[in-house]
């Protein structure tokens, strides 16, 4: 029996390809914090980061915190500006430089992102001044909901 010489090429092509040496490199926590998608694999993986986020020690959550305000302020995509947004807030009570972080995303171009920055300030808490001094500000913004979002912040945090 004769192989040609193409195919016997595709195959070891094929089985390079496959092999473990070309898989993709795992996603950093941070990218999957960020990164949402419709589809049920997706989810399942931001939810399991999430829970992973949490569980992580002090030190590192300061880390994961540099790297997710990274990407609040430079990254192109408004969905993973705005997780990235969520995210710090969930780590505030850890990590209080995040409310500084936020801070910087609320005159972010779009409203979701500005939305996400709201409720990431309000779950660091009114004891950070970053917090009340962001939030009276974006009382001022172009977008209702961003607007009503900052004054309901402000409110439940006892903020005048």
């Amino acid at each position: 029996m004769k192989i040609s010489k193409s195919f016997f090429s595709i195959c070891i092509l094929m089985t390079a390809l496959t092999s473990p040496c070309f898989a993709a490199a795992p996603k950093s926590l941070a990218e999957r914090v960020v990164t949402m998608n419709t589809n049920v694999s997706f989810d399942e993986e931001y939810n399991k980061a999430l829970d992973e986020m949490q569980q992580l020690p002090e030190a590192d959550k300061a880390k994961l915190s540099k790297e997710l305000g990274g990407i609040l302020v430079k990254d192109k995509s408004s969905e993973r500006r705005a997780n990235a947004a969520s995210a710090l807030g969930d780590l505030c009570s850890v990590v209080k430089s995040n409310a500084e972080l936020l801070s910087k995303s609320f005159q972010d171009k779009v409203a979701s992102v500005r939305q996400a920055t709201v409720s990431g300030l309000k779950r660091c808490g009114a004891t950070q001044p970053q917090v009340a001094a962001t939030l009276k500000k974006m009382l001022q913004d172009k977008d209702e909901s961003v607007k009503t979002m900052a004054k309901f912040a402000l409110e439940e945090l006892g903020i005048k």
